[in-house]
């Protein structure tokens, strides 16, 4: 039961989250990464939900800052899409490369490297 009440909250989340992006959606930002739109309004929709906080480029490489507190509470599943969302931007101009996934004191969370997501705080 209360597996099917923390999907209902995510589902609602995401919902909320979709229609705070659709009314402040830029189009261009979206557009300035040909073929990674999905993974960009995933993104953006997390950054709403003040999930993620920035995503900057470090060099050939990605930093996606995330809010610690609220990081540690996320279900992986959300955290590796996260992860692999920021990777397709790496991916498509750099023919690969790293993703880092920082908390809130640049401690690093997680990475994606050609893909394959790890986590630091749970290695698999």
């Amino acid at each position: 039961m209360r597996f099917l009440a923390v999907i209902g909250i995510v589902a609602f989340s995401l919902l909320a989250g979709i229609i705070v992006l659709l009314q402040q959606a830029d189009s261009r930002k979206v557009a300035s990464v040909p073929g990674c739109r999905n993974e960009i309004l995933l993104l953006d929709i997390w950054k709403a939900q003040r999930l993620v906080d920035e995503i900057r480029p470090n060099g050939a490489d990605i930093v996606v800052k995330v809010q610690t507190r609220f990081w540690l509470t996320t279900m992986r599943q959300v955290q590796v899409s996260i992860g692999k969302a920021a990777y397709c931007a790496v991916a498509l101009a750099h023919k690969g490369g790293i993703v880092r996934v920082e908390g809130t004191n640049d401690d690093e969370l997680g990475r994606v490297v050609d893909g394959k997501w790890s986590s630091k705080l749970f290695p698999e």
